[in-house]
């Protein structure tokens, strides 16, 4: 969830521009803190990542309530969705690339067979 975590902090920190705050050093920390572990558990559904900002934008600026420009995240969220799950699968698709890279497999499809019946057999025997 990469697309995610860079859209999570841009965000907040142009919602705390927006409504005149000044972030400071720890708030950006605390934003990729949070960005880091939010967006390992997000909900893969249309626009679950608003709830996300407002609650982050609240805890980290120590504000309450709906900040002034939430309107216009909220507007363009559609499409900065559609980025984001861009920006995913390309993350993915280069990760699973560079692994298959790094570890090939090199087996003949009789050694895939013969290691899946000793795969078989090693498990029923232990029962």
């Amino acid at each position: 969830m990469d697309g995610g975590a860079v859209y999570f902090p841009c965000a907040c920190i142009w919602l705390a521009v927006f409504n005149g705050i000044e972030p400071n050093a720890a708030n950006y920390v605390l934003l990729v803190i949070l960005a880091t572990f939010c967006f390992m558990g997000t909900a893969p559904v249309p626009n679950a990542s608003l709830a996300l900002i407002m609650t982050a934008y609240n805890a980290v600026f120590d504000t309450t309530g709906e900040p002034g420009g939430f309107g216009y995240i909220f507007a363009v969220d559609w499409f900065m969705d559609l980025s984001r799950t861009l920006v995913n699968v390309t993350g993915d698709t280069f990760v699973t690339a560079i692994v298959s890279g790094i570890c090939p497999l090199d087996y003949t499809e009789e050694e895939e067979l013969d290691e899946a019946r000793n795969i078989q057999i090693g498990s029923s025997v232990g029962r």
